[in-house]
């Protein structure tokens, strides 16, 4: 007595060569969109391809992984087992892998997903930490107009090259509006001073130099950094103090002497 497969208690799918659906069961339509009717449409690309190689009609039965979209899923993983009639007509039962499997399946489509959808916001959201960092560097050594022809350039934190290519714009620009005679450079809230660091204040100190004959005061250098700046090669001519309070203490007294 020939059978139905409508009623068959798996999900089962009847297809001729070329792959087309020529019938399913009840539980087949419960999990997987027959809209197309062709089983390629049930499947991923890297599964079709699966599929090809092992739709050659053979009396053998195959057994096989394909990734099924089903309406609970883009992705689910399935054990295929596939014979084939002597009317080259295929019988194809899909049995889903263990729950551990298709779990983490899923777990990797939500991911990519996510990670698709929130590509751009961690852009936008780099780009804005890239700023609000140049604009902290920027800030560890504002340029401080003290007089006329004195200003002042407090640095804190360490000294590294990131933090002085934010600063040297600013103090060269600052410098050559202001038409300043003297820059004193404050190190007394300086951390640890890095070699990109010194090799960037060195550009800096020499950019100076060249604009106008700027003088250049370094004050509240401690013999930690005395120590690394000699190992870096720091030899410059300029001008140093002990602490600010002495470069303020010596202009009050030519101040007076005037």
């Amino acid at each position: 007595m020939p059978y139905n497969e409508k009623y068959l208690p798996v999900p089962y799918i009847k297809i001729d060569e070329y792959g087309n659906i020529l019938n399913y069961s009840d539980e087949a339509r419960k999990i997987f969109s027959f809209e197309k009717m062709n089983v390629a449409s049930l499947l991923d690309e890297e599964s079709v391809q699966k599929l090809l190689k092992n739709s050659i009609p053979s009396l053998d039965k195959k057994c096989f992984e394909l990734n099924f979209k089903t309406f609970d899923s883009p992705f689910a993983l399935y054990d295929v087992h596939l014979s084939w009639d002597h009317d080259h007509i295929g019988h194809l039962v899909a049995m889903p892998k263990d729950s551990g499997s298709v779990r983490i399946v899923n777990q990797l489509s939500s991911l990519q997903q996510r990670l698709s959808s929130t590509n751009f916001e961690l852009y936008e959201k780099k780009e804005m930490l890239e700023k609000a960092l140049n604009r902290m560097n920027i800030l560890s050594g504002p340029f401080i107009g003290i007089t006329d022809r004195i200003a002042l350039v407090p640095l804190f934190g360490d000294l590294n090259g990131e933090k002085m290519i934010a600063i040297t714009s600013n103090v060269i620009q600052q410098a050559y509006e202001g038409d300043y005679d003297e820059v004193l450079f404050d190190f007394s809230g300086v951390g640890d001073i890095l070699e990109d660091g010194i090799s960037k204040f060195t550009e800096l100190f020499n950019i100076l130099m060249c604009m106008n004959s700027i003088s250049i005061r370094i004050a509240g250098i401690k013999p930690v950094h005395a120590q690394t700046m000699n190992r870096l090669g720091f030899d410059l001519e300029a001008y140093f103090d002990t602490s600010l309070k002495d470069v303020v203490k010596n202009a009050n007294k030519k101040s007076a002497a005037l």
